[in-house]
């Protein structure tokens, strides 16, 4: 130990913390709860609802053999609306899993997040339920 490490150290304590209006960094990502507007599909959770119902096609493997329960779907809602890094989060099985980060994938732009008047990228956790009719 040469003692150079201890005043680099030193000066990197004295330097002061970030300030909190600070504007985000370019490509970080937030989550919903960071947020002071969050991201929202194109007229609401009513509308993101009904897009699921009308897209969702039961994979016929899992509908044949009773397979159902909620598929948990991550994906980011970048600042011009888009959606990018959809990935499943908790799976069910391999057919409804596949199923729905496929209609994910097909959603339209959403109005993205907001912070202090700028859009920024959101991180957005999605339940797909998966139910057969009786």
């Amino acid at each position: 130990n040469t003692g150079a490490e201890n005043i680099k150290g030193t000066e990197e304590e004295q330097l002061p913390p970030p300030k909190k209006e600070d504007p985000p960094i370019p490509d970080q990502i937030f989550d919903q709860a960071e947020v002071q507007e969050g991201a929202e599909f194109p007229g609401g959770q009513a509308e993101l609802m009904k897009f699921l119902q009308k897209n969702i096609k039961y994979p016929e493997m899992e509908s044949s053999s009773g397979i159902q329960g909620k598929v948990w779907i991550e994906f980011v809602v970048g600042t011009d609306g888009s959606i990018n890094g959809v990935k499943v989060k908790r799976s069910v099985s391999t057919g409804l899993d596949m199923e729905a980060v496929r209609v994910v994938k097909m959603m339209p732009k959403w109005k993205a997040a907001n912070n202090n008047g700028k859009a920024v990228k959101s991180k957005y956790v999605l339940p797909v339920n998966f139910r057969i009719a009786q």
